[in-house]
């Protein structure tokens, strides 16, 4: 018989894909992706971390302790995309952030930042 268990230990982001789902910023507001589907962000086991948006690809690095994770800055093309979300999703999971993985169907990864909580399921 299995019984649900709540613990602590470090769940690794490297190896994973994850893709934005929604984000409430810190007002109460939610964001949601005008294109879903194209915000990812994808955590390497050498400490990097690259990514998509609706307009640019990035890439920077990152250091994971336990629950927090602090990651950029990050190089990214230059192309402008007139009603990308891109700076809002960077805002949202740029700098000194804490994480949380819950293991379901499919698996969850939110971050939570300055600027507010965000949700992304691994792809």
């Amino acid at each position: 018989e299995e019984t649900a268990t709540s613990t602590t230990t470090t769940v690794s982001l490297a190896g994973n894909t994850w893709v934005w789902q929604d984000s409430t910023r810190i007002d109460g507001t939610t964001l949601t992706p005008n294109k879903p589907g194209v915000f990812t962000l994808e955590f390497n086991t050498d400490g990097t971390v690259r990514g998509t948006t609706d307009c640019n690809g990035f890439s920077g690095s990152y250091t994971q302790t336990d629950v927090r994770l602090e990651s950029g800055p990050f190089a990214m093309t230059k192309m402008f995309c007139e009603g990308s979300q891109e700076m809002e999703f960077m805002n949202l999971v740029t700098g000194e952030t804490t994480i949380a993985i819950e293991q379901g169907t499919p698996t969850t990864l939110t971050i939570t930042s300055a600027t507010g909580v965000s949700r992304l399921t691994q792809k």
